[in-house]
């Protein structure tokens, strides 16, 4: 795993250097598989083509550029196919971004591809995606997979190439009933940015950030999947960012010490190359920057007292604001993520294999729902 991570994250003058007497002992076999279950496939192999191309067996060589080639045919048709579906969106007056999937193509860090539209557009989008040229074999709608999923979710299963892709549309960012940003506005920030030739519409590198910072918390429980890690470091390495728009978000929906922790241990996971993430301006607005926090492995996390602190700090918040919907529903989302992080390190399984265990944590789900509004 420390070669995997020195691969995506140390400078390309460094990493022959530094990791060649590395690369000599690693298994190929073990380090594909690493990457593919860490989903930073293309990524890697393209690093390591690059960086280690001369060292190579022939064997070797073959194996990765036919992995890399299938991983990346694989990329290259998803984004064939948003480009259908953004055109299919734009033809009906929609307003629409896509998150989490191509933020850096050609690494897709998921089987789906994510469609942001708002509420009040989401049966005219889902009509325009069901009237594309290509038809989906499939169409679904509210959760499959995933426990506190959005009923009102979408989904349209495609068949590309021989290639199978879900194309997943949300009209809101929610986890246990709790939109922790909100879809107009992510959407309002949208910006076109070139992708392998196509023009795509993506969320603002801050929006992009803020999304990644709140899925990691309310969706992983504060596991921080190292795809995430990699988008995070690389944007608040190369984008000018505006921290001030970042921060006020934040505060607004009382995630200040969420976001706090969050860029805390992505910090410190980048300390190990000796080097820091942000200028002293940017620390300086991180109030409780100076406490440590303690990532010793992958998947990095924010240890479950620090995530019991934002959850609480977050419901406070909200009562304070007479926001007792979102109260109750960030209430039940630490009771069953706090539960999932203990079940994970006990199990080794994913909160989402925890999530389809039990008819009790169902039963528990229905009976917290709450009639109130925000």
């Amino acid at each position: 795993m420390d070669f995997l991570i020195d691969l995506l994250f140390l400078p390309e003058e460094r990493l022959y250097v530094e990791r060649k007497s590395g690369y000599q002992q690693i298994d190929l076999e073990i380090l594909l598989d690493l990457a593919r279950r860490n989903r930073v496939l293309s990524i890697s192999l393209s690093r390591l083509l690059d960086s280690f191309g001369p060292e190579l067996s022939n064997d070797d060589k073959l194996i990765i550029e036919k992995s890399l080639y299938e991983c990346n045919k694989r990329s290259e048709e998803a984004l064939r196919l948003f480009s259908l579906i953004q055109e299919a969106l734009k033809g009906s007056r929609i307003g629409f971004t896509a998150f989490k999937t191509f933020d850096d193509y050609p690494n897709i860090p998921s089987e789906d591809i994510d469609i942001l539209v708002s509420q009040e557009n989401l049966e005219q989008a889902k009509k325009a995606i069901l009237g594309m040229t290509v038809k989906p074999f499939l169409y679904e709608k509210g959760p499959l997979a995933y426990l506190g999923e959005s009923k009102e979710k979408r989904h349209f299963h495609f068949n590309v190439e021989s290639l199978n892709f879900e194309v997943e549309l949300y009209p809101e960012l929610t986890v246990l009933g709790e939109n922790y940003l909100t879809a107009e506005e992510i959407i309002r920030n949208s910006q076109y940015v070139e992708v392998d030739g196509c023009k795509i519409l993506l969320p603002s590198p801050e929006d992009t950030l803020l999304i990644i910072c709140m899925h990691t918390i309310f969706k992983h429980g504060g596991l921080i999947r190292l795809p995430d890690i990699y988008t995070a470091v690389r944007l608040i390495k190369s984008a000018d960012l505006n921290w001030q728009y970042i921060f006020n978000r934040a505060y607004d929906k009382g995630m200040m010490r969420g976001l706090i922790y969050f860029l805390a241990v992505i910090n410190n996971f980048y300390a190990r190359f000796g080097k820091t993430l942000f200028t002293d301006e940017t620390i300086h607005h991180l109030s409780f920057f100076d406490r440590r926090v303690n990532v010793n492995e992958i998947p990095h996390r924010i240890p479950v007292p620090a995530l019991l602190s934002v959850y609480f700090y977050k419901v406070f918040s909200d009562l304070y604001k007479f926001r007792w919907h979102s109260a109750l529903k960030t209430f039940q989302t630490c009771i069953f993520k706090t539960v999932g992080r203990m079940l994970f390190f006990i199990t080794r399984k994913t909160n989402r294999s925890i999530a389809k265990w039990g008819v009790g944590v169902e039963l528990g789900v229905k009976l917290l729902k709450s009639p109130l509004t925000t």
